[in-house]
């Protein structure tokens, strides 16, 4: 569902809860809206995870690290198809519907 930062709002306080929510920022630079407009929680958030959040993407590759991770394949062999882990015959149901739709 995509919804305006003010239609999100309205939730958080119609809900009073919120499970998830992706929060993008245009390329256009709103100069009406500041930190003091968000709620506590989400500036507690943006805080939380200040050192990860960047405002410009590089331009270049990241460089070439001394540790190199790679999957060994055996030529001629297939894949392996199966499961991670095993579920109970309602949650293969709900994976498989998941799956179709």
């Amino acid at each position: 569902m995509l919804i305006s930062g003010k239609e999100l709002l309205q939730e958080v306080v119609k809900n009073k809860e919120l499970h998830f929510a992706i929060v993008g920022r245009p390329k256009v630079i709103l100069t009406s809206t500041s930190l003091i407009d968000f709620l506590e929680e989400v500036k507690m958030l943006l805080d939380d995870f200040a050192d990860i959040i960047v405002d410009e993407f590089p331009n270049t590759l990241p460089p070439i690290r001394s540790i190199g991770h790679h999957i060994d394949l055996i030529l001629g062999e297939s894949l392996p198809n199966k499961v991670a882990y095993r579920l109970t015959p309602q949650g293969n149901e709900k994976v498989g519907r998941q799956v179709q739709s």
